[in-house]
């Protein structure tokens, strides 16, 4: 379950000296990361850094961020370790939301887990409910397994609190926050224990599809080389379909042979059907309406 503790200090240190705590505990510990939470509560009393933030990317806007991958509401303060950083999030409300070029980055109003762990804090403003969830047990991962969720509970990320989100295993719904919100998050790529990013419906208990990630630009990818129906294009991904080490990168060059040509279903449908994986061999039924349900491009 999600992790959850309010902090009552005026003490504040800065992204330096949290980075400097962050560093000296084994992030991949769960227990270990969640008491850093004294330090995240700190750096969250800290208005003088995000002041310097905004003031430094003004005077070089050109290259303000140039190396952020992530959502245009997503800022990185700072690099922990290899598999690890510091950023702030920009939570917006309704009003404000419908007024921005929405890429529904932070997922509002679907359920989802994380394939990181995350140690976030309120910073500013009230901050965003969310509706948690604990799986019960690791999911196979295909499109309309059923899942055990358990110990419902809704939690606002306000000021003084700071939560952590354990890596495959806490499923949450976003809301909106009342007002324009900031939080503080440390981000800790759990790779080792391999989690799955996926999104889930809590009515069902279902899974209903892939959350957007790397794995995800290689589906986009896929669908859009196979849509140059060249002989030489459909032999590579048949190729990978059929001999990539991870599973999910082989289903969406399976997705891509089918509406490339619908007349491959029969046999894609047996190819899958040998397939290691259960996540590939689970998902041959999406094939009769060409993956049309599956929700796996996010």
């Amino acid at each position: 379950m999600v992790r959850k503790v309010d902090i009552d200090t005026a003490e504040s240190i800065d992204v330096a000296e949290f980075i400097h705590h962050a560093r000296a505990v084994d992030l991949r510990d769960e227990a270990e990361l969640f008491a850093l939470a004294p330090s995240m509560r700190k750096l969250a009393n800290n208005r003088a850094f995000l002041a310097a933030f905004i003031e430094s990317g003004l005077e070089d806007i050109g290259n303000f961020q140039r190396d952020n991958l992530y959502s245009s509401r997503s800022y990185i303060l700072g690099s922990v370790t290899e598999r690890s950083f510091l950023r702030m999030a920009i939570w917006a409300p309704p009003a404000f939301s419908s007024r921005l070029d929405e890429d529904n980055f932070f997922s509002y109003e679907r359920a989802h887990n994380h394939d990181f762990s995350l140690l976030t804090a309120g910073y500013i403003g009230p901050g965003y409910t969310t509706t948690v969830f604990r799986l019960d047990r690791k999911p196979v991962g295909y499109v309309g397994e059923s899942v055990a969720l358990s110990s419902r509970e809704v939690i606002q990320l306000e000021p003084g609190r700071v939560l952590l989100y354990e890596a495959g295993t806490d499923v949450h719904t976003q809301h909106p926050p009342s007002g324009l919100s900031v939080s503080l998050n440390l981000i800790v790529d759990q790779a080792d224990a391999n989690p799955q990013q996926l999104y889930f419906d809590t009515d069902a208990m279902t899974v209903l599809g892939y959350v957007g990630n790397t794995k995800l630009k290689r589906a986009a990818f896929m669908r859009f080389a196979a849509a140059l129906a060249t002989d030489a294009v459909s032999a590579m991904l048949s190729d990978l379909a059929d001999h990539h080490p991870c599973s999910t990168t082989r289903l969406y060059a399976y997705r891509a042979l089918a509406l490339a040509d619908p007349d491959l279903s029969e046999e894609l449908a047996e190819r899958m059907d040998r397939d290691p994986s259960d996540v590939v061999r689970m998902s041959t039924r999406l094939l009769d309406d060409r993956f049309a349900d599956s929700h796996i491009w996010g």
